[in-house]
């Protein structure tokens, strides 16, 4: 989009890396919890609830540092 061939080939190049963790990520159980905060926080937002979409996005930003793996 921006013209730039460089960046557009160094996109190219990672895109795959960066989409293993994020397959890995996305394809567990939380991932389908995670889909549906996102449906109520688009609900949220097409109702003008401002309060209820703000707690949303704190928590669908917050799950971002968790991950499905056990604890040693």
């Amino acid at each position: 989009m921006c013209g730039n061939a460089a960046l557009a080939e160094t996109v190219r190049r990672y895109t795959p890396l960066l989409r293993r963790p994020e397959r890995r990520r996305f394809s567990s159980a939380a991932a389908r919890a995670s889909a549906e905060r996102h449906d109520a926080l688009i609900e949220a937002c097409a109702a003008g609830e401002t309060d209820a979409a703000v707690a949303l996005s704190g928590e669908i930003w917050g799950g971002l540092d968790t991950t499905d793996e056990p604890e040693s």
